[in-house]
C-alpha cells in the first residue's frame, strides 16, 4: 500500500494530538489515579455499569475538558454513574487529580476517539450524553472533523433509552446551525425547555470574553422508531 493510499484510510478525528505529556513523577500518580479512575471500553460486547461499583443511570460526557462539569455532577448526582471520554493525558491527570481529592467514587474515565468508542456501547445504555463545546473546526476546509454531525448523532440517538437527554453547547454560531440543521433531519429528537444547572466551562469562558454568544439545548430521545416514519 502506498503512503497515500493509507493516509486516505485514515479517519477523519474531531481532534488532534498535542505534544505535551507528563513528568516522570506525574507518570506515577497518573496510574495509580488510573488504577481507580481509568476503565477500558472493550470491543466485544459490554455491559457500561460493569465499569461502576453501583448501580444506577449513567451520564456520559464527551471531551469533558478542564472537568468543571464532570466533577460538579459526580459530586451533586451521587446516586449516578458518571462516566468522561477525553483524549488529552495531561487534562486527564488534573482531573482525575481533583476526583481523588475529592474522594468521588461514581465517576470513571476512558481515553480515547469518542468516535470510534461509541459505536461499541450496547443500545438503550446511557440516560444523558453531555458534549459541551467540542473542537469548532471553524477553517471551512476543516468543517469535516466536526464531532456533531449526522452518523455521530445517530449513534447518539442509539445509545440513549428512550426518554434520554443529549446536552450540547457550542459557542460558534455556524456550528449551532449545523448541529441544528442535522437535528431537523430526523423526528426522534424533542427540544427541551430547561438547561440544566451548570459550572461554565473554561473553552465557554473563553468563547465569551471574545464576544461568542453561547448556543445551548437539550434534546430528548423520543423514540428511534419515528425516525424512519
Amino acid at each position: 500500500m502506498t503512503r497515500a493510499a493509507a493516509k486516505s484510510r485514515r479517519p477523519i478525528r474531531s481532534f488532534v494530538h498535542r505534544a505535551r505529556g507528563l513528568t516522570k513523577a506525574r507518570e506515577k500518580e497518573f496510574a495509580v489515579l488510573w488504577e481507580r479512575y481509568g476503565r477500558t471500553i472493550p470491543e466485544q460486547e459490554f455491559q457500561p455499569e460493569a465499569l461502576f461499583d453501583q448501580s444506577g443511570p449513567i451520564t456520559l460526557e464527551i471531551g469533558f475538558g478542564h472537568g468543571e462539569v464532570l466533577l460538579n455532577e459526580a459530586q451533586v448526582c451521587t446516586q449516578h454513574n458518571i462516566l468522561g471520554i477525553e483524549v488529552y493525558r495531561p487534562v486527564l491527570f488534573s482531573v482525575l487529580r481533583k476526583a481523588n481529592q475529592l474522594e468521588i467514587d461514581n465517576l470513571r474515565v476512558v481515553s480515547g476517539d469518542a468516535a470510534a468508542l461509541l459505536p461499541r456501547f450496547p443500545d438503550d445504555c446511557l440516560q444523558q450524553i453531555r458534549i459541551l463545546f467540542p473542537d469548532p473546526w471553524p477553517k471551512r476546509r476543516h468543517q469535516k472533523r466536526r464531532l456533531l454531525q449526522d452518523r455521530f448523532l445517530a449513534e447518539c440517538a442509539r445509545c440513549l433509552v428512550p426518554g434520554g437527554l443529549l446536552h450540547l453547547a457550542t459557542d460558534w454560531s455556524d456550528y449551532a446551525r449545523q448541529i441544528e440543521q442535522t437535528v431537523g433531519k430526523t423526528a426522534c429528537w424533542r427540544i427541551g425547555s430547561d438547561l440544566p444547572d451548570r459550572p461554565e466551562t473554561h473553552f465557554e469562558q473563553r468563547g465569551r470574553r471574545l464576544g461568542h454568544e453561547v448556543w445551548e439545548r437539550v434534546l430528548e430521545l423520543k423514540s428511534l422508531d419515528t425516525s424512519q416514519g
